[in-house]
């Protein structure tokens, strides 16, 4: 079993809008999921009493219904928003988390990425 990344440290050092980063005009380029699917193992689900990773939430769903729901549901049309934290000096999400899960879980292996690292 991987080890759970806590999701504090990799938390950007800002507020975010959701709206806000719809509206970015960033390239979009497709990459392959695995060079970001360590995001997978950052525990973003669950409650602070008892995080999840969204693989646990994957192998389990009735641990997490709506965020499996949300999963499911998600639009593969969009691309992940993703951006440079300067803390990790890693790309981590802004938006997508729902879309990285369903590209795995129905093997896209490939996934449009909208990178901002300004």
């Amino acid at each position: 079993m991987k080890p759970k990344l806590k999701q504090e440290d990799y938390f950007f050092p800002f507020e975010w809008n959701e709206k806000a980063i719809w509206k970015i005009d960033a390239p979009v380029t497709d990459i392959e999921l695995s060079q970001i699917e360590w995001l997978l193992d950052v525990d973003w689900f669950g409650t602070d009493e008892h995080p999840l990773t969204p693989n646990e939430v994957m192998a389990n769903p009735e641990l997490d219904p709506d965020h499996f729901k949300r999963i499911e549901t998600a639009d593969l049309s969009y691309p992940i928003d993703l951006g440079l934290n300067p803390r990790v000096n890693k790309l981590v999400p802004f938006d997508g988390l729902h879309r990285m899960c369903k590209s795995k879980t129905t093997r896209h292996g490939e996934n449009s990425l909208q990178n901002d690292t300004n």
